[in-house]
């Protein structure tokens, strides 16, 4: 059986969307978990109830912890022999338990992995090739480390055996799904990736644009920083390599830019230099982590960031 763990935290409307289309794509032996995260949206809620009825689908409550804690809880309800994961506002397009079927019986896997497309453009897939089989963890682990298209828990299926003991650090506002697949990963022999587009995801193209709470920004940056921090001690336990740290802190270093630089813009040079100070022996780590390339566009970044201020105070 294969249990599929979907969280949710207020947006019922998409939700419902989410579980017709399981429904109608899967066959054969599978449960739905839905976990409600504390959802406020009461009214939405109680359309819910209606898929009660169904005999393989549970409706767990909680109070609101995030995501990794909703994701967490769902997995002490599951029962299958397979796990995997889908985001409340995605659809699933493809039958699931029909690639576990047809790969199970040519290969032992531990992970199976398969394509998605964007929602907002159905004609782009992040995934392009044939099917690849990863024999042992290194060339999935490469790719773990190397982009954020593998980082995600959903379009990943799991066997459950693999999965006791791992659990999602749910203090984490962002890289919550990575350290669950690298943790996984340790537990686990062969992962293959399947050329079937089988599910579809919702990109928020305003996330870019979008204002955020200092609170949000501060916590990104934390977050990024624990992650420095737990991939140096892989480093010094010799669980990773120095290029395999080097290239996960040139990916976190990026971010670390875009989330300074959402300071600047929405709060000023003020609390830019404020953030700056307060965390500047984190970043320096992860500068001195990261590639050549990434240290030159963070200094860019800073630089340009001096320049803005100076012509603004110009200006006034």
């Amino acid at each position: 059986m294969l249990s599929i763990i979907v969280p949710v935290f207020n947006d019922f409307k998409r939700l419902y969307s989410t579980l017709d289309s399981i429904l109608k794509n899967m066959s054969g032996n599978f449960e739905i978990i839905i976990v409600d995260d504390g959802s406020k949206e009461l009214l939405t809620r109680d359309k819910l109830l209606n898929y009660s009825s169904l005999d393989n689908i549970k409706i767990i409550t909680k109070v609101n912890g995030g995501v990794g804690s909703a994701r967490n809880m769902g997995l002490n309800y599951a029962n299958g022999d397979y796990i995997t994961f889908i985001d409340s506002d995605d659809i699933l397009c493809g039958d699931l338990n029909s690639i576990i079927r047809m790969y199970s019986e040519k290969l032992e896997f531990d992970i199976l992995k398969y394509k998605f497309t964007n929602r907002i453009d159905l004609n782009k897939n992040d995934f392009i090739g044939d099917f690849y089989q990863y024999q042992g963890k290194d060339l999935f682990l490469k790719e773990l480390l190397n982009s954020f298209v593998w980082n995600s828990v959903c379009t990943t299926i799991y066997k459950a055996h693999n999965l006791k003991g791992c659990y999602f650090k749910e203090h984490l506002s962002m890289g919550e799904d990575l350290l669950f697949q690298y943790e996984v990963l340790k537990n686990v022999n062969n992962a293959i990736y399947v050329n079937h587009q089988m599910y579809e995801y919702t990109n928020n193209q305003q996330s870019t644009t979008r204002t955020y709470s200092m609170d949000t920004i501060i916590k990104n940056l934390e977050s990024l920083f624990y992650l420095n921090d737990y991939f140096r001690n892989e480093l010094s336990s010799n669980k990773i390599n120095s290029n395999q740290n080097k290239q996960i802190n040139s990916n976190m270093m990026k971010d670390c830019v875009i989330f300074m630089r959402r300071v600047y813009d929405q709060y000023g040079y003020k609390e830019y230099k404020k953030i700056q100070g307060r965390y500047k022996n984190q970043v320096t780590k992860i500068t001195k982590d990261s590639n050549l390339l990434s240290r030159v566009k963070f200094e860019i970044s800073r630089i340009l960031i001096k320049i803005n201020n100076i012509k603004g105070m110009r200006g006034k």
